[in-house]
This record gives C-alpha cells, sequence and structure tokens, in this order.
C-alpha cells in the first residue's frame, strides 16, 4: 500500500489502475515543510520586534527617572550636577526613542503589518 493516497482510479475494461499520487500541500498551497519555515521566520521577526519595542521603553523609561533625578539635584541646588545628569537623561531618552524606538522597531512593526 502506497504512503500517498491517489487521485482516482480508473476503470477500464481490462485493468484497474490508479493514477498519479496526490501531493500533499496545505490549504495555502504550499508544502507543509516550507510553510513551517515561513512560520518560524514570523515568529523570530516578531521576537525582534518585542526585544526592540521593550527596549525602546526600558530605554525611555530609564531617561524619564535619570530626568527626575536631574530635577531633584536642581531643586537641591547642585546645579552643576544637576545639568550632567539632565544630559544624561536627555541621551537616554534619545537612545529610547529615536535610536531605538524610531530607526530600530518602527520599521519592524510596519513590516509585521504589512504581512498580515
Amino acid at each position: 500500500m502506497p504512503d500517498q493516497p491517489y487521485n482516482a482510479v480508473v476503470l477500464t475494461e481490462q485493468h484497474t489502475h490508479l493514477v498519479a499520487p496526490v501531493s500533499r500541500k496545505s490549504q495555502y498551497g504550499a508544502r507543509p515543510q516550507a510553510s513551517m519555515e515561513l512560520s518560524a521566520e514570523y515568529v523570530v521577526g516578531l521576537v525582534e520586534l518585542v526585544i526592540y519595542l521593550l527596549g525602546a521603553g526600558l530605554l525611555s523609561g530609564v531617561g524619564l527617572y535619570i530626568e527626575s533625578i536631574a530635577y531633584g539635584l536642581y531643586l537641591a541646588g547642585d546645579v552643576t550636577v544637576a545639568l550632567w545628569v539632565a544630559a544624561l537623561g536627555v541621551l537616554t531618552l534619545y537612545m529610547g526613542i529615536y535610536a531605538v524606538g524610531i530607526t530600530e522597531a518602527l520599521p519592524r512593526v510596519q513590516a509585521v503589518r504589512s504581512e498580515q
């Protein structure tokens, strides 16, 4: 008994024979192995997207926290240190919002949305 199903049984007067085997395709027309590779690639893209979004959010949150420390230092009268800490906070906010968020995460979000 063959392991692949056949399209049809053709009956003639002299012979009964089977027609070529049916290929095992998924409902989308691709072989299951190819669709598994495609879905694995899609999952990897989603994992990268989540990592970039978490990184952007974490950097932005740390930047806001550093800015609040700088404001507290300013209110305490330590202006020089407050300016240095504020500069560090601005740099961290830049990294979170622009460097990771806009240049890395946003194009990946757009790519995932276009694949759906």
